[in-house]
Order: C-alpha cells, then structure tokens, then sequence
C-alpha cells in the first residue's frame, strides 16, 4: 500500500507516532540489531525499518502513522519489488501466525502471517483441508486473495471460494470485517481482486473440507523437449472433454531442466474405488505410464510434497503400487497399508489389472 512521499522523516518522529497511539509495536531500523534477519536473501532492495505487528491494531498503528508522517509502506511478502529507493518501511506479520481449526464444523481461522506449512500442518492434524498451493511460494494473503487454485481446487474449489471473512485494514486506517452480510461489496472484490489492493488483509475465516484419506499421484519426466509437443496434445485433448473433477494436473516445461518436461496428475476424491476407476481414464491419456510413475500417498504426503523444504529434496513415505502377489489371500490387486484403520485393507489396483479391466477387492475400499 505505497503513499506519496520524498519528506524524509526520522526514525524518532516513527516511533513517537507508535508510542502516541498507545501500541507496544516493536520497530527496527537498518542500523539495529536483527535487521539482516527481517530483510531475508530474496530482497535486492533494503527498507528504512520493519513495523513488527502482532495484531489487526499494530497494523491499524502503522498504517496510520504512515498517513501522518507522508512515509511509504509495503507488505512482508511484496518487500522486495515495491519500490525503486530505500525510503519505505515494510510491516511484518511473522508473529501474527495463530490458526484456530473447529473440525466439526469444518472451520478454519488464520492469521495473515502463518506460513503455508503451519496451516497445513494445522488443518491436517484435524482432518481438514483447504484447497493448498501445488508450490508454497505465496504468502496466504497472496494465494487467497489471488484466487488460489492447488491440485484439490477442481473437486474443492479456489481457496478464495472457501473463505468465509476476511478482517482488513483499510487505506484510511480503518479495521473491516467483509463477508457476505458485512460489507459484502469490498468481500466480493477481496475474493480474487488481489492483495493489497483494497488494503491490509489482517485475519481469514475459511470453510474447510474433510481431507480425502488417499489420494493418487501420477508424475512422469519426459527428457527430450519434443515429447512436449505430443504430451501437450494429449494433456489440452483430456481436459477439454471436462474429465471428472477429481482429476487435477500440473504441466512444467523448462529446457534448462535436466528432465525437460514433468507432468503430474493427481487424482483426490473421497471415494477411493472412483480414484483407481479414474486412473484408468487417465492411462488412456499418457500410454507409457507404467507402475513406477504411479504412488498411492494421504493427502499429507500429497501436501507435503509442495512445500518448499521438500520440493528440491523429493517426498517421503509414499505408498508405490506394487506387483501383484500369487496368493489371492493376499492384497493380490495392490498395497496393504499398514496404520490405523485400514490393516488388511487393499488400497491400491496394479496398472496391469486395470487395462484388463479387473477390479478385484473393490469392495474393500478405505472408507
């Protein structure tokens, strides 16, 4: 939320204004003590200080005071391309991370500053979920208030259909709550009109789903370039037919990468005997998939497998369909999972059986 400036104001006439409208907000300039920390590696351009908020009002502080004092402020997640001089000051949210989630009523409520990880970790720990970033780059203001489409969005929704409130900071200082009975006008155009554009979003109120236990992951590299051509023809031909929303895929092409293009499908559905019927669709689609490209993983794992501290590293503890036994007493058409639950419990087709079109153990399924 940039203001007109070139008045340089001292670091004291900041810190009276705090003081003066009674805050404890901690601030911290480029001289102090911890400054190189808040920055981060990904700023190339360098704040005057941080606002450390800790609340909806700390920010109400800041933007205020910002509006006496002429400065320029910025976003913790828009810090590093804001501006093109060093005069503006930057809020952070770090500590503005509290996520509360009610799963029987399948309601999560979420701090502006908690990361992706944490809410995950938050919801999952409940069995809920929300339609999560398929890459955890965004900031959560970022990714809800863009719209917010992750491998469950197709089935689920954006995250921007899931929210239910949001609580913002206005340009004049001003603390809303929007949803569809308060200020419903600003709540429509929060939910995909970008962040920072009608003010400072403060605190989310989502609907949740309940997690699906299993889900299915396909993931193949194709390393010539020229596969792309043909891989991109079946990908547009498939999803132009609308195939059942349970279906979701990421398509990535970089001829700098070593394996050129990767291609995921992801298949999420309550319903796991669905899931495995819809992989079969979905073979038809990339012929050469084999039993090696496929892995049975909870929605965790599948979460899991976005973060950042995992994405570089690869996942662990997915479920790979196995080869089928020759002892039918035995999970002879795919993988027993052993946990809670679902001992004994055949939760996975092998490729072969599903060209053949047999569904053997179909009514054992993971409810």
């Amino acid at each position: 939320m940039p203001t007109t400036s070139h008045q340089i104001v001292s670091e004291q006439d900041v810190l009276e204004c705090v003081k003066r409208h009674k805050s404890k907000m901690k601030l911290v300039f480029k001289n102090d003590s911890g400054y190189e920390q808040l920055v981060g590696q990904w700023n190339s351009i360098e704040p005057r200080g941080f606002f450390l908020a800790q609340s909806s009002r700390d920010v109400q502080i800041a933007v205020k005071c910002s509006r006496l004092l002429n400065l320029d402020i910025a976003l913790e997640n828009g810090v590093q391309n804001a501006f093109d001089n060093n005069s503006f000051f930057g809020i952070k949210f770090s500590s503005m991370n509290k996520v509360i989630v009610n799963r029987q009523k399948r309601i999560v409520l979420s701090e502006a500053g908690a990361d992706m990880e944490l809410l995950k970790r938050e919801c999952l720990s409940q069995g809920v979920a929300l339609p999560f970033p398929n890459l955890d780059l965004n900031s959560l203001s970022d990714f809800t208030l863009n719209g917010g489409f992750g491998f469950s969005s197709r089935q689920y929704g954006l995250m921007s259909d899931r929210l239910l409130e949001v609580e913002i900071v206005t340009a004049k200082g001003d603390i809303l709550r929007a949803n569809p009975f308060e200020n419903s006008d600003l709540f429509w155009a929060l939910r995909g009109g970008g962040d920072e554009n009608y003010g400072i979003a403060t605190k989310f109120i989502f609907e949740a789903f309940y997690a699906p236990p299993l889900v299915i992951r396909v993931e193949k590299n194709y390393e010539n370039p020229q596969d792309f051509v043909w891989l991109f023809d079946n990908w547009l031909s498939f999803f132009a037919k609308n195939p059942h929303p349970s279906i979701s895929s990421q398509l990535q092409f970089n001829l700098e990468v070593v394996n050129g293009t990767k291609v995921t499908f992801v298949i999420i559905d309550p319903n796991f005997h669905k899931s495995m019927l819809l992989l079969q669709e979905l073979m038809y689609v990339i012929p050469d998939i084999t039993q090696k490209h496929i892995s049975i993983e909870t929605f965790t794992e599948m979460t899991e497998c976005t973060s950042i501290s995992n994405i570089f590293n690869g996942c662990k503890g997915r479920l790979p369909i196995q080869t089928p036994c020759d002892d039918h007493s035995q999970c002879c058409s795919g993988v027993c999972l052993q946990q809670p639950n679902t001992i004994g419990r055949c939760v996975g087709v092998h490729p072969d059986l599903l060209r053949n079109g047999v569904m053997r153990n179909s009514e054992d399924e993971y409810t």
